[in-house]
């Protein structure tokens, strides 16, 4: 006869008993069920260890389920409900001045009162405020309900689909007690071919020319005499060449664009974009803007092609090297230097006759507080050439005098 061995539970076997743990993320009554069954599942112990540790044990156990449950109800995240988090306003036309408004109604369906202390917006196009002349915070005591109003500027959306969001959060809680949608679609007044320019290898002092072809919403904009033209690189000027109706509602617009003789060295990197007046803002786009890609080639050059000062100390020097190709060492008093902001100082170190790149610092002003700045430096050779740096810097605290 064969004595049989005592079987040992062990968590793969509770995993396939009925003390199963089960698949509780996130919900309350499972998370529950499983906590009261921890007694039991170490009570299955019983008679292969001492009765001293079995109540040890027991103890651990049912301190364990109280603990857990207190961390359970600490965590569970509050909320607001809503009669519908979302609203759709359909589409309208580019050009419209109207704003799209919305009311939504929040309620407080939890067991006590909460705080109502914050509302937020995704982006600056859109204002949300309490309704009903409340202001915040507001005490919502359960049951009761508040009025989020909502309002989108148009002429600060682009062609599209629209899509913004509102968070409200209440007092004691980081995430939002609720999240409001609000999406639609914006018409575009305005269609182009090609949806991007593309210039090329353009070589220094020989010009160059492209053509952009608009197509116009004449229900939208009633007249091209308003239209005008905007880039965003001053060495492009456009013209238009022809114009013909396209349809009922619709016109078809030519420009001519062309790039200047003498540009800066370098990456052609902009937009163009037509442009209405409108009672509000002054101008706004019609249609999308459209990328403008091309390289102008040169005798100088520089490497790299923009600087970036990121994360640096506020108040602290700093700087940064570029190698200016093109431009002899004997010319460096020929050369003209000039910095669009104070902080920003342009220097040429002492070079060898014969070196074959010249080192530019670009040092960045130990007057630089906390924040960030945009801005550029032109380069320019004897011969006429220049350069233009774009130049990025985004400074945090830490110097040893930041101001803040």
């Amino acid at each position: 006869m064969h004595s049989k061995t005592p079987k040992i539970a062990t968590f793969s076997s509770w995993r396939n008993d009925s003390y199963a743990w089960p698949n509780c993320v996130g919900m309350r009554t499972g998370l529950f069920g499983t906590i009261r069954r921890l007694p039991d599942i170490v009570s299955r112990f019983h008679g292969r260890i001492r009765p001293q540790c079995h109540m040890i044990l027991q103890y651990l156990a049912n301190l364990i389920t109280g603990l857990l449950a207190i961390g359970v109800c600490a965590a569970a995240p509050l909320t607001l409900s809503t009669r519908s988090d979302s609203y759709n306003f359909g589409q309208i036309n580019q050009g419209s001045t109207s704003p799209i408004k919305h009311d939504f109604i929040l309620k407080n369906n939890n067991a006590a009162p909460i705080t109502v202390d914050r509302i937020a917006v995704s982006c600056g196009c859109t204002t949300a405020v309490p309704g009903g002349g409340v202001s915040l915070p507001d005490v919502l005591a359960p049951g009761k309900e508040i009025e989020v109003d909502t309002s989108i500027d148009p002429l600060r959306l682009f062609p599209g689909a629209v899509e913004k969001s509102v968070s409200v959060y209440i007092a004691g809680q980081a995430q939002p007690a609720a999240v409001l949608e609000i999406t639609g679609t914006l018409a575009p007044a305005a269609s182009f071919s090609p949806d991007m320019l593309t210039f090329g290898d353009v070589a220094y002092g020989d010009g160059a020319s492209l053509e952009l072809t608009a197509t116009i919403d004449k229900t939208m904009v009633p007249s091209l005499d308003v239209v005008k033209f905007e880039t965003t690189d001053s060495d492009i000027t456009a013209d238009r060449v022809s114009a013909a109706p396209f349809g009922a509602n619709e016109e078809t617009v030519v420009y001519k664009l062309k790039l200047s003789q003498s540009p800066y060295i370098g990456l052609i990197n902009g937009t163009v974009s037509l442009m209405v007046p409108n009672g509000a803002t002054g101008l706004s786009v019609i249609g999308s803007s459209v990328p403008i890609q091309g390289n102008v080639v040169g005798g100088v050059g520089a490497a790299p092609e923009s600087v970036t000062f990121a994360d640096v100390p506020a108040r602290q020097e700093t700087t940064q090297h570029v190698l200016i190709t093109g431009i002899a060492a004997s010319d460096i008093p020929k050369v003209g230097l000039f910095s669009a902001s104070p902080m920003i100082e342009l220097k040429f170190e002492p070079a060898d006759p014969a070196a074959k790149a010249l080192k530019l610092d670009i040092v960045l002003s130990s007057k630089m507080n906390v924040g960030s700045l945009q801005t550029q430096a032109i380069i320019t050779a004897p011969d006429g050439e220049k350069i233009m740096l774009p130049i990025l810097v985004f400074t945090v605290p830490g110097g040893a005098s930041a101001v803040l």
